[in-house]
């Protein structure tokens, strides 16, 4: 079986072949782990859910990431139809009231086990 690695970056491309000019098959995110199969000079070939591919080295790093989604408030849609940017209390306050809250995840290294 093949080691644990996890993407370093803030995206990166999975690719056909070991090569920038190979085609990108998708697009990883930060902390996503991968499996890697084997190295190939300054690429790895990977393995991310169903799909084998290539990735730059440089972007992955050795270990598990542990991570955990965090969601906070960006703003809220009034019950009139209009939107507000306030994300506490008050918001929406002269349009009816807030009928849902706009939200916007991120994704949070907690630690990085061995792997």
């Amino acid at each position: 079986m093949g080691q644990s690695y996890y993407v370093s970056s803030s995206s990166l491309n999975l690719r056909v072949g070991p090569s920038i000019e190979s085609k990108s098959i998708q697009t990883l995110s930060q902390y996503d782990n991968v499996t890697m199969l084997e190295e190939s000079g300054e690429w790895y070939k990977i393995q991310f859910g169903d799909k084998t591919g290539y990735a730059n080295k440089n972007f992955l790093k050795a270990g598990k990431a542990v991570t955990s989604i965090s969601s906070y408030r960006i703003g809220a849609t009034c019950k009139d139809g209009t939107s507000s940017s306030a994300t506490g209390r008050g918001a929406c306050s002269h349009h009816g009231g807030v009928s849902s809250w706009r939200t916007k995840s991120t994704k949070v290294l907690l630690r990085v086990e061995k792997g």
